[in-house]
């Protein structure tokens, strides 16, 4: 790019020599004059400074001198751009000097011949009011636009965090030679034409000197701190601050003596303004427009937190509108390798909180998760770290929680913000930490009843003394005087957080579906019927279960969460965990009865339970919840409990376990196994062997003994949860489990570790630069165009015509659930769920659109728990908008292992249109309270199901039919 060069080559070489020759008054255009003053000799080094200087001196004038030739301009920006005009010519004239001719001409083209002062026809002039902000951005010339592009690229690639610093320095020092380099070739060129022209040497230099070229675009950002303040300036960055946390005793190395001392220093710990967070998030006028248009439900479905009686009744929400909803999440997290030597070291608390205004699909992107504290987690075991490290953030909702809020300014309008902290999300240890309880292995581990350990073994299904926040602060004045009776309470101190304005402690816990269910629940459950199938019924093989694992084809929705075929018979007998993530153990409760359905007569029991948990899930996983499924996921959850007392826990399970009985005198890698933290061993006595002797195998029958755990507990809470703060799936930890892996990936990198939260916060800030909201909400592969009314069954689409085309691709993902032809998704908001084929998908502007082919709902099969369809000849193609699915996920077509044709679909959550089908004669219909349902005089109890001709099947609360009488 060459700069200055442009009016040089309009110009003829007499015209440059004149120009040049003549000026016998030459003037420093770094040094601006105001044309309205009088006095000439008053000069400013910046626009900023003759700006304010108009603001102090000219306040109100709606005339403009230019301090260099006769143009009047009516604002400051129009003042600008003409002084600028100036500068990218190249003249040096003193002000109000008669010009030469070509230059006069040439600033007559440039200006639409307004440079004499006449009578200005306001009707025809493009008047702009401006603000002062808006006229310093137009002060930059190109070389601060190229640095502020160049701003841009540093800030992409640190926000990714998969470079070195090292790395990025290399980056910024190539591009510097490569302008460099361009430059040079630039300024060869003009030398070379200007040569031909028959200009001097003398003349030539001093041109080429007046042409800048940018070449250094990275100047004040070579550092992390300069690229902070660069970053905060132009683009909003909220930058963490270093905070003082207390004093240890630590190894330091004395340069002097050249060996460590112990040394006195200090303990800190990053924190992140919440209310420049905020600030910083409603900066941008989508994100600002879907958290503030959020409104209840009107037809009862419970879809977000202000459609819970939490909201309803909170006496600050019904006084003031537009407050921001906070959601607190904390949790330890280990950012260096697991199995090396520095685990304890750099282990890592975090705290991070989420605006939950925004709708379901906006707050399940990571963006969303915003910091709000990083310390290293050995410093929050000493007493009072909880307190001092959240001291900013209380203190800041303190005023946020007023009446009268925080003032702030929104695109040049005064605007009060005001926030309310709603809850705290944490899996059971953190939050036990967080809020001052003992640990979840105490007596009483309840955040929200007073059970025993005892009572729960008793009776799985029984709920203690409800806390209360009255009782909760005795309790705490107690242990406060006597730390002995914390164990009464299940209490070691109080909550940092019981000064924040409306929190409650013990109201303001919600449990985490994620850890309870899908790491703590499903893991267990599966383990145990899995134990039952292969080891003790002996129907299946271990290996053979891997097989069918590894060879079941689960489709694209369930790519990346398949399950990992690494079962062994130490996972199943043994302490060892099953080595599946959540994502996996969700996929795998879906697809067990696939995998060993044929193996088992239809109405088992053990299988009946792992349909139990996937009802409940089904509905816990909800973003849309109705208030009916609520009262029947009590007694889903019920009949859970009840059914896994008497298989896994009245009955003591002998099961044959091979060892291998190892020569005293030999070593052999590995521990002995151990049984899962629920269930005990009776340990056998070891024979000794001869020194000498051959390990040699042998059977023992060993009794296994389980106990409910405290998850099983957790879940007899969910339904007045939802009821309170909305669907289970908006407040779980997942997403913000989700946002730490970018720490885990940057310490990798960067390796540097020697104040790693201070490291770390930055680099998180610099990836959650506020960006406008659902810029990549559609992503979609290569296509071709076609027009709309090629299309079958888009006639009647709502804004597009048959002339306009219409983009046909293979596959594209609406806020990440992708959908391609062959997939299924559900259509029907009726009793009857009614699924379609995806035929062909296409995008235009931002919106999906499918074509699909709807199929029949043949029945709700008793055996697979899930929807078997078929071809519907008869059935017409609609071209319908994925925005108005009635359950947005795809949803791939399963077929069972033992080879057979029919197609089933296995929702992963409830549909949320689906209408319960009334009972049409209650005398038929009853429930009691262990789950036992009478449809037509048919008993349907723990998924024994005989049913008559044109009967309803039951499973997960609705009535779906009429179906087939056949059992599927």
């Amino acid at each position: 790019m060459c700069y200055g060069f442009t009016f040089i080559s309009l110009l003829s070489l007499n015209d440059i020599v004149a120009i040049m020759s003549e000026q016998t008054q030459e003037c420093d255009f770094l040094s601006l004059k105001c044309g309205n003053c009088g006095d000439s000799e008053v000069t400013y080094s910046t626009f900023k400074s003759l700006n304010e200087h108009y603001t102090n001196v000219h306040p109100g004038i709606s005339q403009f001198f230019c301090g260099y030739c006769e143009s009047v301009l009516l604002n400051k920006t129009s003042l600008i751009r003409h002084v600028k005009t100036h500068q990218e010519i190249g003249t040096r004239l003193s002000p109000r000097i008669n010009q030469p001719p070509s230059l006069q001409e040439h600033q007559l083209e440039r200006q639409g011949g307004n440079i004499i002062n006449e009578t200005f026809n306001h009707e025809d002039m493009d008047v702009y009011e401006e603000t002062d902000d808006e006229m310093n951005s137009l002060v930059d010339s190109p070389r601060n636009d190229l640095r502020r592009t160049a701003a841009e690229v540093l800030l992409q690639l640190r926000s990714k965090a998969s470079l070195t610093g090292a790395a990025i320095q290399r980056f910024q020092e190539g591009c510097n030679k490569l302008l460099q380099s361009q430059k040079d070739i630039i300024l060869d060129q003009v030398a070379f034409h200007l040569r031909e022209k028959g200009l001097p040497e003398d003349d030539l230099a001093a041109v080429l000197e007046e042409i800048k070229i940018p070449h250094d675009v990275f100047v004040d950002m070579d550092t992390i701190p300069k690229q902070l303040d660069l970053f905060a300036r132009e683009f909003g960055l909220v930058k963490p601050e270093e905070k003082y946390l207390g004093t240890r005793i630590d190894k330091r190395l004395d340069p002097k003596l050249n060996t460590y001392l112990q040394t006195q220093v200090n303990e800190t710990f990053m924190s992140v303004s919440i209310t420049a967070s905020l600030k910083s998030i409603l900066s941008s006028k989508k994100i600002r427009n879907n958290i503030f248009k959020e409104l209840a439900s009107t037809d009862g479905v419970l879809r977000s937190y202000v459609d819970g009686y939490h909201f309803k009744d909170h006496p600050f929400l019904k006084r003031h509108r537009n407050v921001l909803h906070i959601l607190l999440f904390y949790d330890e997290l280990e950012v260096s390798n697991p199995l090396g030597s520095k685990t304890s070291i750099h282990k890592l608390g975090a705290f991070f909180f989420q605006v939950m205004n925004s709708p379901a699909h906006v707050s399940s992107q990571l963006s969303s998760i915003h910091l709000l504290a990083l310390v290293y987690a050995e410093d929050m075991k000493t007493p009072g770290a909880f307190e001092k490290v959240l001291a900013p953030f209380v203190l800041e909702m303190k005023k946020l929680s007023s009446d009268e809020g925080v003032e702030i300014e929104l695109d040049g309008k005064p605007f009060v913000l005001r926030a309310v902290l709603v809850a705290v999300a944490a899996d059971a240890l953190a939050a036990h930490d967080l809020l001052g309880l003992l640990s979840p292995s105490a007596r009483y581990f309840c955040r929200q009843c007073m059970i025993s350990r005892q009572e729960l073994r008793q009776d799985g299904n029984c709920i203690g003394q409800p806390r209360t926040q009255e009782t909760h602060d005795q309790q705490v004045e107690e242990v406060q005087e006597n730390f002995s009776r914390s164990t009464l309470y299940g209490v070691k101190r109080s909550c940092p957080l019981y000064k924040v304005p409306f929190f409650k402690t013990v109201e303001g816990s919600v449990f985490d579906g994620f850890h309870d269910v899908l790491e703590g629940i499903a893991p267990l459950v599966v383990k145990l019927f899995l134990r039952n199938v292969i080891y003790v019924r002996k129907l299946l093989s271990l290996s053979e279960f891997n097989i069918r694992l590894s060879t079941f084809t689960f489709g694209i929705p369930d790519s990346k969460n398949k399950p990992s075929s690494n079962f062994v018979r130490e996972m199943l007998s043994s302490r060892k965990k099953l080595k599946q993530t959540g994502s996996q153990m969700w996929c795998l409760m879906r697809a067990l009865p696939f995998l060993v359905g044929d193996c088992l007569p239809e109405g088992d029991q053990h299988m009946e339970l792992i349909f139990l948990l996937q009802d409940i899930m089904k509905i816990i996983f909800s973003f849309h919840i109705k208030p009916e499924d609520l009262d029947h996921l009590e007694t889903l959850i019920f009949r859970h409990h009840e059914l896994f007392k008497i298989l896994y826990i009245d009955q003591v399970v002998e099961l044959e376990r091979e060892e291998v009985q190892l020569n005293e005198n030999l070593e052999q890698p590995g521990e002995e196994p151990e049984l899962d933290e629920n269930i005990e061993e009776n340990e056998d006595e070891n024979e000794e062997q001869d020194e000498h002797e051959e390990p040699q195998r042998r059977r023992s029958k060993q009794k296994l003994t389980v106990h409910i755990t405290n998850k099983f507990h957790h879940l007899k809470h969910y339904p007045d949860m939802i009821r309170k703060y909305g669907p289970a799936v908006r407040v779980w930890c997942a997403k913000f489990e989700g946002r730490l892996k970018i720490f885990r990936r940057h310490a990798a990198i960067c390796c540097n570790f020697k104040n790693i939260p201070k490291t770390m916060a930055q680099m998180f800030q610099l990836s959650n630069v506020i960006q406008d909201g659902e810029e990549d909400s559609v992503q979609h592969s290569n296509g071709i165009s076609v027009l709309i009314c090629d299309v079958e069954g888009a006639e009647d689409v709502t804004g597009l015509t048959g002339a306009d085309k219409i983009l046909a691709t293979n596959s594209a993902s609406l806020f990440g659930e992708e959908y391609r032809p062959g997939l299924f998704v559900s259509l029907s908001d009726t009793h009857a769920p009614q699924f379609a084929l995806i035929s062909k998908v296409f995008v235009h502007e931002k919106i999906v659109y499918l074509q699909v082919k709807p199929w029949k709902t043949l029945c709700l099969s008793a055996k697979y728990n899930c929807f078997r369809v078929a071809p519907d000849d008869d059935a017409t193609v609609q071209f319908i908008n994925a925005r108005n699915l009635s359950n947005f996920r795809a949803i791939a077509p399963w077929s069972p292992y033992d080879g057979r044709c029919d197609i089933y679909l296995s929702m992963r959550t409830s549909n949320l249109p689906w209408k319960s089908k009334p009972d049409s004669s209650p005398e038929n219909n009853t429930c009691t309270r262990h789950g036992i349902w009478r449809v037509r005089g048919v008993d349907l109890c723990n998924g024994m199901l005989q049913l008559e001709e044109g009967a309803y099947e039951w499973r997960a609360g609705y009535h779906v039919a009429p179906f087939d009488s056949q059992r599927h």
